[in-house]
């Protein structure tokens, strides 16, 4: 069973204010850069620096238990007793968790994600709150030969619809052996940044998802299930017309890149070459083309019956995109974060269990018409 923890509010201009928001401030950078450090090669955690980062998140920690101290009264634990005794005290336990989650909460706001900004318009709302996007037709009144006594023209209507996205619960379970807190080489922002990361992977995956799996695209001319240069070049040209644009931009990750590779005829793709020479694609076929790292969450282990189901970009597609048009998929977020903590374990003494709890939802809801290209030869 699991109860919520009271989030405490500090407001206003007194210093118990000020120091709680430079608290979550803090935490909340130290948390992204150790979230980058782990997980920023995957373009899901945008770059964030921090000079001296182990001594930098031991004061983080130090303020952490100072400031919930000072609120609750009890005298600043130093040493496993004091730290036990701390945890004891319920006020002092809910200033803890009100800094880990509005830390959270300020990353999501503050920090970016550059794989998902890539593919998708993130959005915030308020607790129970949900976007609708309207979506207009892109249909012209028709031009119709007149003449003199006749009355054949069509009155054009606008035709405009909505898609309502409305985020959903997410839960991610969390343990904090709070007792190793003073132990050597405890790390404070990697519990945040493994939540945080758990987080912005939950969400990438529904993009992913909703995109590969569009119902609409595949049951259209936008997507063609295998790749030649002619029906490649087709698909890019048909999303330039219907989208107004003609920057085109493809991605895929580096398997489907290469298997496309060895399919394209001479002259019109280069991504062997392009890439081990300067670890970027260019163009191909003319459309500019960008790699998407593989990401996985690590949630069973590497065998040769679970890789494909821990591989969350499908390898055998490749997708185009109108480059600076309305995002094809939006992302709902809401922007708090609600902490729970599990009493399943209450027989062990020196560690808490939380739940972590956000809401999101992502869903195609654009006028913009995107494609999916498959990898393998088309037949002749």
């Amino acid at each position: 069973m699991a109860k919520e923890i009271r989030i405490m509010e500090f407001s206003g201009n007194t210093d118990n204010s000020q120091i709680f928001n430079s608290i979550v401030s803090n935490n909340a950078k130290l948390a992204a850069a150790r979230a980058y450090k782990e997980y920023g090669r995957y373009g899901l955690i945008e770059e964030v620096v921090v000079e001296n980062y182990k001594q930098e998140d031991s004061k983080a920690k130090e303020a952490v238990l100072a400031f919930a101290s000072s609120v609750a009264g009890i005298e600043t634990p130093t040493n496993t007793d004091t730290l036990a005794f701390a945890f004891d005290n319920n006020t002092f336990k809910t200033v803890v968790n009100s800094i880990y989650s509005k830390t959270l909460s300020t990353m999501m706001i503050n920090y970016r994600s550059p794989q998902i900004d890539a593919l998708a318009q993130r959005d915030r709302v308020p607790v129970g709150g949900s976007m609708t996007y309207p979506i207009k037709s892109k249909a012209l009144p028709i031009a119709q030969r007149g003449s003199y006594g006749s009355n054949n023209s069509s009155v054009f209507t606008e035709a405009t619809g909505s898609i309502v996205v409305t985020p959903v619960p997410y839960v991610i379970g969390k343990s904090l052996d709070y007792i190793r807190m003073f132990n050597e080489g405890y790390d404070w922002s990697y519990d945040v940044a493994k939540v945080y990361a758990g987080l912005m992977f939950a969400k990438y995956k529904l993009i992913v998802d909703s995109i590969y799996t569009n119902a609409a695209i595949l049951a259209s001319p936008f997507y063609q299930a295998n790749f030649a240069d002619a029906t490649y070049t087709q698909l890019a040209s048909d999303l330039s017309m219907y989208a107004g644009n003609d920057a085109i931009t493809a991605y895929g990750t580096l398997p489907a890149w290469q298997a496309i590779a060895a399919l394209a005829t001479s002259g019109g793709f280069t991504t062997k070459d392009e890439y081990i020479r300067n670890a970027f694609l260019q163009k191909v076929l003319g459309v500019d083309s960008m790699i998407l790292s593989q990401f996985t969450d690590a949630s069973a282990p590497f065998t040769s019956g679970t890789a494909a189901g821990l591989r969350t970009i499908p390898d055998n597609k490749v997708i185009l995109v109108p480059t600076g048009t309305d995002k094809i998929c939006k992302l709902v977020e809401e922007q708090y974060i609600r902490v729970k903590e599990v009493d399943a374990n209450d027989n062990n003494l020196n560690r808490m269990e939380f739940v972590f709890t956000q809401s999101f939802e992502a869903k195609i809801a654009t006028a913009s018409p995107f494609g999916i290209v498959g990898t393998t030869a088309a037949s002749e």
